[in-house]
C-alpha cells in the first residue's frame, strides 16, 4: 500500500522511448493503453506529473483517477546495457564454455572406459 505522505511529485518528460525521469525511462499499463509513446513518436512530447519516493530508485508513480496511483517500471533503452550487465554477461558465457569443455572430457572418458569394459568382457 503506497503511503501518499511519503511520495514527492514532480515532472517527467513522455517521449518515444518512454516516460523520462532523471535519466531513466519508465513505462506502465497505463500508458501502453493510451499509446503515449506512438503519440510521442508522432508528436512532440509532453510533461506530465509523477510520484516517487525519496530514496527508492524502483520506480515512479502516475496518478489516474480512476484507478489511483499506477506504479511505473523502469525500462531499459534497446542496445543499453551497464557495465555490470556486462560484466554477467561474459562471465556467463565462460561458465558455459567450461561447462562445455567439461562435458567434452566427460564424454571422452566415458567412451575410453566403453571401451576398457568391451576389452575386459571378450
Amino acid at each position: 500500500m503506497i503511503k501518499e505522505r511519503l511520495l514527492i511529485a514532480s515532472q517527467a518528460r513522455v517521449t518515444a522511448k518512454g516516460i523520462y525521469f532523471r535519466g531513466l525511462y519508465y513505462s506502465c499499463t497505463r500508458a501502453l493503453r493510451e499509446q503515449w509513446f506512438e503519440k510521442a513518436t508522432h508528436k512532440k512530447s509532453w510533461k506530465i506529473t509523477i510520484y516517487y519516493e525519496p530514496g527508492q530508485s524502483e520506480g515512479i508513480y502516475i496518478w489516474d483517477s480512476e484507478r489511483g496511483f499506477e506504479f511505473c517500471n523502469p525500462v531499459m533503452p534497446q542496445n543499453t546495457w551497464s557495465h555490470y550487465q556486462l560484466q554477467r554477461y561474459y562471465e556467463s558465457l565462460q561458465k558455459l564454455k567450461l561447462l562445455k569443455k567439461q562435458k567434452f572430457v566427460n564424454k571422452k572418458r566415458r567412451n575410453v572406459y566403453k571401451k576398457k569394459d568391451i576389452l575386459w568382457k571378450s
